[in-house]
């Protein structure tokens, strides 16, 4: 969140980068809103959805949070660092603190350290493959 304002999108590229200390990699698009928000918050949140939650994905991953408030009709609360946690079909948050980016083509790299998390279901995540949610 910026300003306790939320925002958020759905991403696909997001991956474990290191153990200790415990990173992860986020690649986001130029053209996304998120980005910028990204950019000057140094900071983002990633809700791992539960399998069956592709709606809820879409609503993330089809409008622009520039004309849209996507947390409008949902529940969350903001973590310790001022992310946004998910009430409903989350099956764990990471709260992620961005230590380096890297301009990747059309693209930017975030390296991050994980700061804080938490396990909320046993729930299945969903998982994005060839361009449709299993």
């Amino acid at each position: 969140a910026v300003d306790q304002i939320p925002y958020g999108m759905t991403a696909t590229w997001v991956a474990r980068a290191s153990n200790r200390p415990f990173m992860l990699s986020a690649s986001i698009s130029h053209q996304n809103f998120t980005h910028d928000l990204i950019v000057a918050g140094r900071s983002f949140g990633v809700n791992i959805l539960a399998a069956g939650a592709q709606d809820l994905a879409l609503v993330f991953g089809r409008q622009s949070g520039r004309e849209v408030d996507k947390f409008e009709n949902l529940n969350f609360r903001l973590s310790a660092h001022g992310n946004p946690i998910l009430s409903e079909h989350t099956v764990a948050f990471l709260d992620c603190r961005v230590e380096t980016s890297v301009q990747a083509g059309d693209h930017t790299l975030f390296l991050t350290e994980v700061l804080d998390g938490c396990v909320l279901t046993d729930e299945q995540p969903l998982v994005f493959h060839r361009r449709d949610f299993v």
